[in-house]
């Protein structure tokens, strides 16, 4: 939900491991397939990436900041 109100905004956003990396083709031959990590697979689904660098200025910071708090208060 919070990923659709700031994209509603022009905030881009995005889920940078919708997939665990142990469950990639680059790591499969490393683990069995009865491990799991429920942890990893939780973050997986809930951490979100936002436009936060070194090259963005104050209003775009509190822009996004201010929005996201938005959000939540609406809850």
């Amino acid at each position: 939900n919070l990923k659709s109100y700031l994209a509603e905004l022009g905030i881009p956003s995005m889920v940078y491991y919708p997939i665990p990396l142990y469950k990639q083709n680059a790591f499969k031959k490393y683990v069995t397939s009865e491990f799991y990590l429920s942890i990893t697979e939780e973050l997986c689904q809930s951490v979100l990436s936002l436009p936060i660098h070194t090259e963005g200025d104050y209003d775009e910071m509190g822009f996004i900041t201010d929005s996201i708090k938005r959000f939540f208060k609406r809850l």
